[in-house]
């Protein structure tokens, strides 16, 4: 009884396996399928058209007539562009484009079967010069109120992770980057302290 129900348990669970690999398969084939429709689709649809004179607008307008495509632009963005004369005759949307767009500015960009029109706004990075600061070390001995060195005095620079302890004698060594800084002082059961540091 028990091995009849192990098969059946067996067979059940093989074919739902089966009946989701199958299914898998298929959505990632159609998915393969539909991507590559939609590339192709740019690439293969071929449009002659004249160009004596016309508007960027008028050249949109027309590649929707001729196409599946959706063109989006602003009308603001399109306006200037005129006096455009060329002739196509069997040119992928992207070469009439191209030769549309040259020495405007204005870029696109085909996705699936959307055309979208934009501005091209290049601005120059600015060059930011950065001032490389010299690196300074400020020693300096910490002491209790009778003149002994404390070893083991954490100190830190305020704000930031950088930090050294005292050494056996109490000394410490610290390098700063900045003109102005403060330096905090800890040491386990005594209270902290903070001391400006002003490039001296």
């Amino acid at each position: 009884m028990k091995t009849n129900l192990r098969n059946l348990a067996k067979s059940w669970f093989n074919r739902k396996t089966l009946f989701f690999m199958k299914n898998f398969i298929l959505i990632m084939l159609i998915s393969t399928l539909n991507m590559y429709a939609s590339n192709s689709y740019s690439q293969q649809t071929k449009l002659s058209m004249e160009l004596n004179g016309s508007s960027l607008k008028e050249v949109l307008r027309e590649i929707r007539k001729q196409t599946e495509f959706t063109v989006l632009y602003r009308s603001s963005d399109v306006r200037d562009v005129a006096e455009l004369d060329a002739d196509f005759e069997d040119a992928t949307v992207m070469e009439i484009l191209d030769q549309c767009l040259k020495g405007t500015s204005l870029g696109y960009e085909v996705k699936d079967k959307v055309i979208v029109i934009y501005p091209v706004d290049y601005v120059p990075e600015p060059v930011i010069k950065k001032t490389v600061q010299e690196k300074k070390t400020i020693t300096g001995t910490v002491t209790d109120t009778d003149g002994v060195p404390l070893p083991g005095v954490s100190v830190i620079i305020k704000g930031t992770s950088t930090g050294v302890a005292t050494d056996i004698d109490g000394n410490y060594s610290l390098d700063i980057e900045q003109e102005r800084a403060v330096l905090v002082f800890s040491f386990v059961g005594m209270l902290s302290q903070e001391r400006n540091y002003t490039g001296k």
